[in-house]
């Protein structure tokens, strides 16, 4: 038996040796997915393509569907329309969640309190009937893959919320699954825990190849953490995008606001001599220029807070503004600021390296930007 074990762990071991050369994960498709409670309509005809490998990011406030979504292709949520295909084989209402060989990982654990870290672990294997000597080394080496080997005979009491989530990770992770559905599974965890726990599940991701879908409400960690991320609203999703799609081009007022800060202002179109210039109604300023026909009379743009620039020149210039610093925040890297202007309340981003210092509260300055870099949003 040790013999048949040191091969089996050796093959294991050559199988993950080169993440170029492990199995993928798996591919969804999901196509017109409807779901209502009701009167409360909660899935909105979704679909979406999922590629093998990809680490894909949920996000939303509460009640937009996000979990609604990761409940469907579990197979906890029957879907009232619509199809859910997993490497081309349709996942239907008659088939259970069991039965769909996904990995869950929730947010609070549902750990077995009674049992230790590797009973935990075991268990998804041994509801499978696995080999008794398959199941040992399938263990020690999901242990191994969250550095819990200390720990292994300890039961969920016993350890540190960091522990028991990477007890979870590895249980769901054991039968190597093809798909990994974690529902905010760093929502109970400190932010420096979540901080450590985002480049553990990062780093894990890209060892293993196993296709992620991540629920999460925080932009900073789905920005951080996603090859893409899925921005949903009431049901319906808004825009999907790599992070620094959905960050510099925002499709509508929600996403922009929604996925990191931002300033929102609105302008009138106006020609400008071969280009159009969307400037602000009340100050004249020029908000945002464009080569392409406007669709209306008025139009909103993005305007990130680190795209406000401050400067020492004075503020007749077309795309300059003079504020008034209400409040400033030091956060060591940065500097935030709440300015007021003819063009309305706005937030500003300096960062450390630059040369200008504030006063108090209450100092004047002035801003610019870039009006060929604002966004221009499509409501």
């Amino acid at each position: 038996m040790a013999s048949s074990v040191r091969q089996m762990t050796r093959m294991i071991e050559e199988e993950t040796a080169n993440p170029a050369q492990a199995r993928r994960g798996g591919a969804l498709r999901l196509a017109g997915l409807h779901k209502r409670y009701g009167a409360t309509h909660a899935l909105k005809g979704v679909s979406l393509d999922i590629e093998p490998g990809e680490f894909i990011a949920l996000l939303g406030p509460s009640g937009c569907g996000k979990t609604t979504l990761l409940g469907a292709i579990a197979g906890f949520v029957e879907i009232d329309e619509g199809t859910i295909a997993l490497d081309g084989a349709m996942l239907t209402a008659a088939t259970p969640p069991y039965a769909r060989n996904l990995g869950v990982v929730f947010q609070q654990y549902a750990l077995f309190p009674h049992m230790s870290v590797e009973r935990n672990i075991a268990f998804p294997l041994e509801i499978r009937r696995l080999p008794r000597n398959q199941i040992d080394v399938q263990v020690a080496r999901a242990i191994d893959m969250v550095d819990l080997r200390p720990y292994a005979t300890r039961f969920p009491h016993e350890l540190s919320g960091g522990q028991q989530q990477r007890v979870a990770l590895a249980r769901a992770l054991v039968y190597a699954p093809p798909v990994l559905l974690l529902d905010e599974p760093l929502g109970a965890l400190d932010r420096r825990l979540r901080d450590t726990m985002q480049a553990e599940l990062k780093n894990l991701h890209r060892r293993l190849g196993t296709t992620f879908i991540y629920v999460t409400h925080d932009q900073d960690e789905a920005l951080a953490m996603a090859d893409r991320v899925v921005v949903m609203r009431a049901g319906r999703i808004e825009q999907v995008g790599t992070p620094l799609e959905l960050y510099e081009r925002p499709v509508n007022d929600f996403v922009a606001r929604f996925v990191g800060e931002c300033n929102v202002l609105e302008g009138q179109w106006r020609q400008g001599g071969s280009r159009h210039e969307l400037v602000h109604a009340e100050t004249g300023k020029v908000l945002h220029r464009s080569s392409s026909a406007p669709a209306g009379p008025a139009a909103r743009i993005a305007l990130r807070p680190e795209w406000l620039q401050v400067t020492s020149l004075g503020a007749d210039e077309p795309n300059a503004v003079r504020g008034k610093i209400m409040q400033s925040r030091f956060h060591g890297s940065e500097t935030l600021l709440n300015v007021t202007s003819p063009l309305g309340e706005l937030l500003v981003r300096v960062p450390y390296a630059s040369r200008f210092r504030f006063g108090t509260d209450g100092a004047d300055i002035v801003m610019k930007w870039n009006e060929e870099e604002t966004v221009l949003l499509a409501d």
